[in-house]
């Protein structure tokens, strides 16, 4: 009875250490043993999941972050941020390749679909509608029917969600521009394209589009209708992707590539002028199929030639670049802003993680049986959506 008094003293006694002293202790015991510590009583659970316990952990692991900075602040529904024990559980399973997988929309007949999210809503293509979706806690998307986004004549090709509104280019040639609050449709710009509008973005009130027909566009939203056109510009072959700078001063257009010129080039947003050239020894046909900025001076691309790279704009140069081991064409790209990267390529449904410190994928995950490309994907901490041909699967990656 003695020899158990004395071993429940000294654990009383352990635990009438200051906060700053057992977090000290516990800062030295490896993941495993962190594990079963936290299953001793509640104190040291709440300590186990302190941040400062697992910071030098989560050096170490590939995190993934929201990418949404106002979603990864905790702001609106289902966005709190887990905390470095919780993400670093999450960072596991992507690394593993754990995760559950189910179908959360499905297609007739073959789309090329494409998603964006905003603060608060998935927005899904399907020929010629965009479909607003709600994400629940568990991941699965519920429609709003009151929302879905009407005006195009043929299928919606490339559409942008930002700044409460929807911005949208059509293979009708169209531009349509819809309210996020009301569902109600704000511009309808017919014609202003002689082909498919294949790219667009949104900053602000401008808008810039890109289409087969060769040319790319400046259109200002604050100004009469009539009027909006800012700038027209000869793009000498099929525009792919564009993207807006997030300082609003230059825009980035990816080209198909099989001219004499840089399949990506950087543009003036006042004047519409050339900035700069960003170019590698490119192969003929090595397009751009995406683009996107990590910051004001610093943007993703990637595309036929299976390279995903870095380029800092300051310099005009690639500074990182990373090669599909399967030499497969890279169809979309995603990035937490941080040191994560999606990128969708073009067969079976395959997703593959970079890590941008790496040189090497951390893990790929297959989503289809067929032979569909990935034509476009989210994702935040916990759920990655990849939009196939037939379908939208889901990957819940917060199970274990």
């Amino acid at each position: 009875m003695t020899g158990e008094s004395g071993v429940d003293e000294d654990q009383s006694a352990f635990l009438l250490l200051p906060e700053d002293v057992l977090l000290m202790v516990l800062s030295y015991c490896d993941k495993s043993s962190l594990g079963r510590l936290s299953c001793v009583c509640k104190k040291i659970w709440g300590l186990v999941s302190e941040d400062s316990v697992w910071r030098k952990y989560s050096l170490k692991v590939t995190l993934i972050e929201d990418p949404n900075p106002r979603r990864r602040g905790g702001h609106g529904r289902n966005c709190t941020k887990p905390n470095l024990k919780e993400q670093c559980r999450l960072s596991h399973s992507w690394k593993k390749g754990i995760f559950q997988e189910n179908t959360v929309l499905k297609f007739k007949i073959r789309q090329l679909p494409w998603m964006h999210r905003d603060n608060t809503h998935i927005w899904i293509t399907q020929r010629n509608m965009i479909r607003c979706f709600s994400q629940r806690r568990n991941g699965v998307l519920h429609e709003n029917k009151d929302k879905i986004l009407t005006g195009h004549t043929d299928d919606v090709c490339r559409f942008v969600s930002r700044d409460n509104r929807v911005v949208s280019g059509g293979t009708d040639g169209r531009i349509c521009v819809w309210s996020t609050n009301t569902g109600s449709g704000l511009y309808c710009i017919s014609g202003a394209h002689d082909d498919e509008v294949s790219a667009i973005d949104t900053r602000g009130d401008l808008i810039v589009s890109g289409s087969r027909d060769s040319r790319l566009k400046i259109w200002s939203m604050s100004v009469e209708k009539g009027d909006m056109l800012r700038c027209n510009i000869t793009a000498q072959e099929r525009v792919w992707s564009v993207a807006i700078s997030p300082d609003h001063r230059t825009f980035v257009s990816g080209t198909a590539g099989c001219g004499h010129v840089s399949p990506l080039r950087l543009w003036d947003m006042n004047t519409g002028h050339l900035s700069c050239l960003l170019h590698t020894n490119h192969r003929k046909g090595a397009g751009a199929k995406d683009v996107q900025f990590e910051s004001p001076n610093e943007l993703l691309s990637c595309g036929y030639d299976t390279y995903i790279r870095l380029w800092d704009t300051r310099t005009e140069s690639c500074v990182a670049e990373w090669e599909e081991p399967y030499d497969s064409a890279i169809y979309c790209i995603r990035s937490d802003g941080y040191n994560s990267i999606l990128a969708g390529t073009a067969r079976y449904g395959m997703v593959r993680l970079w890590d941008k410190r790496m040189t090497k994928p951390v893990q790929m995950y297959y989503t289809s049986r067929d032979s569909s490309p990935v034509f476009s994907l989210l994702f935040d901490s916990k759920f990655m959506y990849v939009a196939l041909d037939k379908s939208i699967k889901m990957l819940n990656f917060s199970l274990l």
